[in-house]
Formats: structure tokens, C-alpha cells, sequence
């Protein structure tokens, strides 16, 4: 899907995954060269940067807040079409949250309503717009070193907003989840 020049998205970003995945997302994901961070999107394409307001992170810092922080499990990992991922376990408090912001803001579905209303919450580690990568000799690479890493259990404890501005990303405002 092309990116806008200018976006944001919401994220769940998993530090405890980085030095798991970076080197595959290395080779395998082209947000990775681009500033983002090993995540678990909420919401993509999530408002201009030229709309973000004090009004509108108040209302997402009051939704976040709302909601509980949640332990998860990611992996093993899974491919769909292009995509490989590590797939969070339970999947349905990313559901959930990113079911709260579409809530509030119907008007920006995810991925632009690209893949229907079923929400698949992952952790990218490789993809590629043509569809030609990682193959499937890759992914299985991709299976066999990080076979015995996983499962990796971690906690969700907040949102950031990624900001893309000049072909680059960068962490913007981070929401606590369960805690004002």
C-alpha cells in the first residue's frame, strides 16, 4: 500500500522483540530502514500530522486510559500471502483497541479498508509490496532461526502515534493504557 509523504499511524511498539526480529526485519521489511520500530499496528493511516491537536491527543490519551495494560505472547511465525509475522497471543486486545479508535474516528479504517473489517494484529517482520518477499525458502529461514527464541512473552503498556514526515517516521506522543 503507498504511503502518504505525510501520516501517522498507532501503534503498540514491542521493545522486548527488537533484538529478536531486527535482524530479519533488517532484510525483510522496508518500514524498518524507514525509523519504525518492531510493532503491533492499532490503527494505519490514522490522521494527518497537520490535525494533530491538543484536542484530539487529549481524546486518545482518555480512550488509552480506558483501557487496560495486557500481557501477550508472540509467535511462532506465520505468513499470509506476502506477509511473514509474529502473531500475539491473545489477538483480541489489539482488536480491541484498534475497534476503539475506528469507534471514535470512522472515518479511517485500517488500511484504508484494504483488507475487509477483519482486524489481524502482527508483528511485521518482512513484506514486501510486490509480493515477492520474503519467499517462501525465506520464511521458512526466517522459522528455523527464530524457532527457539519464541514464544517471547511481553506486556502492552502504552501507544505511541508514529508521525511520517520527509520519507522518514518518528515516535511522537505516547498513551498509557489503564492509567491517566
Amino acid at each position: 500500500m503507498p504511503i502518504k509523504p505525510d501520516a501517522t499511524a498507532l501503534a503498540l511498539l514491542t521493545p522486548a522483540a527488537d533484538p529478536l526480529v531486527d535482524p530479519w526485519r533488517r532484510r525483510f521489511d522496508p518500514s524498518r530502514p524507514q525509523g519504525v520500530p518492531a510493532h503491533i499496528t492499532v490503527l494505519y493511516p490514522f490522521v494527518d500530522p497537520a490535525q494533530v491537536d491538543g484536542a484530539l491527543l487529549a481524546r486518545l490519551r482518555a480512550l488509552f486510559a480506558a483501557s487496560p495494560a495486557f500481557d501477550f505472547s508472540l509467535g511462532p511465525p506465520a505468513r499470509l500471502d506476502h506477509l511473514s509475522y509474529l502473531p500475539p497471543s491473545p489477538a483480541e486486545p489489539f482488536a480491541e483497541l484498534t475497534r476503539l479508535i475506528v469507534g471514535a474516528w470512522p472515518q479511517h479504517l485500517p488500511y484504508r479498508g484494504k483488507y475487509g473489517s477483519t482486524l489481524h494484529p502482527h508483528l511485521s517482520i518482512g513484506y514486501s509490496d510486490d509480493g515477492q518477499r520474503p519467499s517462501l525458502e525465506e520464511h521458512e529461514e526466517l522459522v528455523r532461526g527464530l524457532g527457539g527464541e519464541l514464544p517471547l512473552r511481553t506486556r502492552a503498556e502504552e501507544v505511541v502515534m508514529l508521525i511520517r514526515e520527509d520519507d522518514r517516521w518518528r515516535e511522537g506522543t505516547r498513551f498509557a493504557l489503564g492509567r491517566e
